[in-house]
Parts: structure tokens; sequence; C-alpha cells
């Protein structure tokens, strides 16, 4: 890469953080009917804050902006994306654990029908046999 130019680089930055964001956005909007409303909303919050501050990091240099100013703004913006990945893997981890809950009271619930079934086939021979 050493004739690339900075915009061309930056470009090329830029368009490969789009490639994780898109398959995150794509996982995030399937998951909105399914999850609950707190990890699906951590998970948006922090998708879209680390997309919003990786874009902007990346078109600022092109439009002319610089992001090395001294000021609070400026010392800030450089940990939004930072931010913004743990807002989206605390949603996540949350997310997990509601389907780990979820498979398990699955299992509970399918033993308990088979348990019930059983139940009831012996309950149908005991009846068999009396008449």
């Amino acid at each position: 890469m050493a004739g690339m130019s900075p915009p061309i680089f930056q470009f090329l930055t830029l368009f490969g953080s789009l490639v994780f964001f898109v398959a995150q956005w794509t996982g995030v909007t399937f998951l909105r009917r399914s999850s609950a409303k707190l990890p699906w909303t951590l998970m948006v919050a922090g998708l879209l804050t680390s997309t919003s501050a990786v874009v902007f990091m990346q078109l600022a240099p092109m439009l002319g902006m610089s992001l090395f100013r001294s000021g609070r703004f400026y010392e800030w913006w450089w940990i939004l994306p930072s931010f913004g990945n743990l807002t989206f893997a605390l949603g996540f981890a949350l997310h997990g654990l509601q389907m780990a809950h979820a498979s398990q009271r699955q299992g509970e619930l399918e033993q308990l029908v088979s348990a019930m079934s059983e139940e009831m086939d012996r309950l149908r021979e005991g009846i068999t046999k009396i008449s």
C-alpha cells in the first residue's frame, strides 16, 4: 500500500468497516421481533453509536475536517466507537442469556410433556384392563 494516497486508503478503511456494520445491522434488524426490548435496544444504541462515529471519523478528513484538534469534543469523539461496541456487546450478552434461559425452559417443558404422555398411556392401559 506504499503508493496509495490518503483519501483512497480512508475510503478502503471505511468500506472495510461498513462490511462489518452491514452484518451487524442485518442481525439486529432480524432480532427486532424475537428479542426482548432491553437487549435489542442496547444493541441498536451501541451499533448506532459506533457506526456513526466510525463513518464520521473516516469522512471527516475527506471533507477537510481535522479530528486532531484539542478540546473535549475531539477527545471524546475517539472513545465513541469503543463505547458503542461495549454497549452492543452488553446487549448481545443479555440476548444470549435470555436465549439460554428460554432453551432451558423449553427442555423442561418437553420433559414435562413426555412425563404427562407416559402417565396418560399408563392410565389408558388401566382403564382398558378394567373394562
